[in-house]
């Protein structure tokens, strides 16, 4: 038997160390929901969900009383959490500070997300996260960049004044590859041919926000790598 791993015997549940059994609760799996029902972690991860056990050996035993347990939220667009704001001050302990304020509602895993800024806080967001990860941050998925290529007639919250064209360095920004997984919104009709295709092959996530494109624009956008709007 593997370590950690789970022999599930009629209903009797003989585990490996560093587990813990989920009891006493209502499982929602995203279509249903179970009852009667135990969840056994082993390092953090699900090894099985079982009928409810008459002996269990070697774990700690979490009640969940009468709980409902379910997948936490991913959340791809937050801009702050727990009185601070990403732009305000981009760093890991603003990051850690968001990341603790939204786990109480459910998120597990989430972007921060800088919205239409100076080029160097662009920078300093990008370095937050590098920072954020070499510390071990739990939570944290990646980075989006909301802007600032968008169209400024559809501008939204965004300061006009940081609308702008295309920033010479950033495909080498976000091609980095130790940023986790990068999305990026702009707007198809306000940048160069080609950016989309070359921001996909580096491995972003790029979608459409703020814009105002015509069919065409979105068509030659979608077969270049847009992903979401």
């Amino acid at each position: 038997m593997a370590d950690f791993a789970a022999v599930v015997e009629g209903d009797i549940v003989t585990i490996g160390e560093n587990c813990q059994l989920l009891v006493n609760g209502q499982i929602f799996t995203g279509e249903e929901i179970l009852s009667k029902r135990e969840v056994l972690l082993a390092n953090g991860r699900i090894q099985t969900v079982h009928l409810s056990s008459r002996a269990v050996d070697h774990v700690t035993v979490v009640d969940l009383n009468g709980g409902l347990l379910a997948p936490g939220f991913i959340d791809c667009q937050v801009n702050g959490g727990g009185g601070v704001m990403f732009n305000d001050r981009p760093a890991p302990d603003i990051i850690a500070a968001m990341i603790k304020a939204h786990r109480s509602f459910g998120t597990t895993g989430m972007l921060p997300t800088l919205i239409s800024d100076e080029w160097g806080t662009m920078q300093a967001a990008a370095d937050a996260v590098r920072s954020a990860y070499r510390l071990g941050l739990q939570g944290l998925l990646g980075l989006h960049f909301e802007g600032p290529y968008l169209n400024p007639e559809k501008h939204g919250a965004h300061s006009k004044n940081q609308i702008r064209r295309l920033d010479s360095g950033l495909l080498e920004l976000l091609g980095a590859g130790d940023l986790g997984q990068v999305v990026m919104t702009l707007a198809p009709e306000m940048v160069p041919a080609g950016l989309i295709r070359d921001l996909t092959n580096a491995g972003v996530k790029v979608c459409a926000g703020h814009c105002a494109p015509d069919a065409h624009q979105i068509a030659d956008a979608l077969k270049e790598g847009l992903v979401g709007f």
